[in-house]
C-alpha cells in the first residue's frame, strides 16, 4: 500500500509552522502533545510540554503534565516522570488514568530499586495507585480505565505475594472487560483467567489476543502481554514457559549487506541468493525485516520479504524528519509498506 504523508502534518512539523499558537492554545497544545506521544515522538512531547509551560499562560496545567508524564515513563525517566504526574491535583475526570502512570512509574522505579527493601516499598505504593485508579474508575463507568488499573494491581498483587487480593482484583477486572473482543480486552480477560487458576481460558483468551496482534502488527502490544504472562505463570505455575504456546513464533530480522557496485553486482548470483533467502525467512518464520536500502542484496532481500507478505520497514541513515526535509525539501513524501 502507498500512502502520501506531508510533512506539515506530522507533529513536528506542525510545532515547527505553528509554535506561536501551540503556546497561545493550551487546548491545541494538548492535542499536539496527544498526537506526538501516539506516534512515538516522545522527546518531541517532553519539548513541547516545556514550551509550552514555560512561555504560554496556562489556565489548566494538568493535561499538560499528563502527557508529558506519559513521554517521559515512556522514554524511561521514571523520576521526572513521576514528578510530572504528582503535580497534578487528584480527583479529575483522566484521575484513573493518571493513578495508572503512576502506577507505572513507580513499577520500573522498583525494579531499579537499590535494595529489597527499597523495591518492596515501592511496588506497594504502585499497587496502591492501580487499586486507586481502578475504584476511581468504576465509581465513573469508565470500564476502560477500570480494566487497565484493575489487571495491573491484580498482577502486582500476585508478584508482592498477596494473592487473596489477586483473586479478588482479576475477578472484579473480568466484569470491567467482559464483551470487550480486542486486543486489550481480550489480553486482560486472558490475564485475570491466569491468575484464578482458569489455565485452559486464559489460554484460549491468549490465542485469540495473538490472532489479533499478528493481524494488525501489533508485536509490541503482544511481547508487553507476553511479558506479563510468563512473569505470573512463574510466580503461580513455577514454569515460566507454561502458557508460551499461545503467543505463536515468530522472529524479526535485522539486516545489513553492504553497498554493492554496478561492477560488482553479479546478476548470475541473484536468482540462487533469492532462493536461499527465500528459505530462510520461511524456516525461521520471520515476520518483520528492518534494513536499509543500498543497491545490492539489501533490495533484493527487501522484494524477497515482500513477495512473501513479511512486514518491511526501512533503516534510514538519520532521524526521519531530518530525511524527509533534506532529500524531500518539505513537499511531502511517498511512504511505501
Amino acid at each position: 500500500m502507498v500512502n502520501p504523508i506531508s510533512i506539515s502534518e506530522s507533529p513536528h512539523g506542525s510545532w515547527l509552522a505553528e509554535r506561536g499558537r501551540f503556546v497561545r492554545d493550551e487546548v491545541a497544545a494538548y492535542d499536539l502533545l496527544k498526537r506526538a506521544n501516539g506516534v512515538g515522538e516522545h522527546l518531541l512531547a517532553v519539548e513541547i510540554g516545556e514550551v509550552v509551560l514555560g512561555e504560554g499562560e496556562v489556565a489548566d496545567e494538568g493535561p499538560i503534565f499528563q502527557q508529558m508524564g506519559r513521554a517521559l515513563a515512556a522514554l524511561g525517566s521514571s523520576d521526572a516522570a513521576r514528578e510530572c504526574l504528582e503535580r497534578i491535583e487528584e480527583g479529575r475526570a483522566d484521575e484513573a488514568e493518571r493513578c495508572g502512570l503512576l502506577g507505572r512509574v513507580l513499577k520500573d522505579l522498583a525494579a531499579a530499586a537499590g535494595t529489597e527493601e527499597e523495591r518492596k516499598r515501592l511496588l506497594g505504593e504502585s499497587l496502591a495507585r492501580y487499586v486507586a485508579g481502578f475504584r476511581f474508575a468504576v465509581g465513573r463507568g469508565d470500564r476502560g480505565g477500570a480494566a487497565y488499573c484493575g489487571i495491573n494491581a491484580a498482577a502486582l498483587a500476585v508478584l508482592t505475594d498477596d494473592l487473596a487480593e489477586a483473586a479478588e482484583l482479576a475477578f472484579e477486572t473480568l466484569a470491567q472487560a467482559e464483551g470487550d473482543a480486542g486486543f486489550y480486552g481480550l489480553a486482560t480477560r486472558a490475564e485475570a483467567a491466569l491468575i484464578l487458576g482458569r489455565l485452559e481460558e486464559a489460554g484460549a483468551l491468549y490465542r485469540e489476543a495473538a490472532a489479533i496482534a499478528e493481524r494488525e502488527g501489533r508485536w509490541a502490544d503482544l511481547a508487553s502481554s507476553k511479558r506479563q504472562c510468563r512473569a505470573l505463570c512463574l510466580k503461580l505455575l513455577g514454569r515460566r514457559d507454561r502458557l508460551d504456546g499461545c503467543f505463536g513464533d515468530g522472529v524479526v530480522a535485522v539486516f545489513s549487506g553492504g553497498g554493492v557496485g554496478k561492477d560488482e553486482w553479479c546478476a548470475e548470483r541473484a536468482a540462487e541468493v533469492r532462493g536461499r533467502i527465500g528459505e530462510w525467512l520461511a524456516g525461521n518464520g520471520v515476520r518483520s525485516v528492518f534494513c536499509g536500502v543500498r543497491p545490492g542484496w539489501e533490495i533484493v532481500l527487501l522484494e524477497c520479504a515482500q513477495e512473501r507478505g513479511v512486514e518491511t520497514h526501512l533503516v534510514l541513515p538519520m532521524a526521519a524528519e531530518v530525511w524527509r526535509q533534506r532529500w524531500v525539501g518539505g513537499g511531502g513524501i511517498w511512504i511505501c509498506s
